[in-house]
């Protein structure tokens, strides 16, 4: 899912509580995804790579989903050329 809209409609705040239900629904359910929130500007290498690396803190992503919640994806930053394709 993409989000867009102006600076000021809530679409942070839309991740943020995206993010919450995923860690509701990990807390939940063993087999539930990861729940793995990034903010764009400060992925310095592959989005796959930083989501991996952060779902590890929590459980295996080999063994299980991650619930991804990239925010910020138009602001400045080194991820901003390696997402393009996400905003067209």
């Amino acid at each position: 899912m993409v989000l867009e809209g102006d600076f000021g409609t809530g679409k942070s705040l839309a991740t943020e509580r995206q993010h919450q239900q995923d860690i509701a629904a990990a807390r939940a359910g063993v087999q539930a995804p990861i729940p793995v929130h990034l903010t764009a500007q400060y992925i310095q290498e592959h989005v796959i790579d930083a989501a991996t690396r952060a779902a590890r803190r929590v459980g295996d992503p080999s063994l299980r989903d991650v619930a991804l919640v990239l925010n910020a994806l138009d602001e400045p930053g080194p991820i901003r050329s390696k997402t393009s394709f996400l905003m067209a």
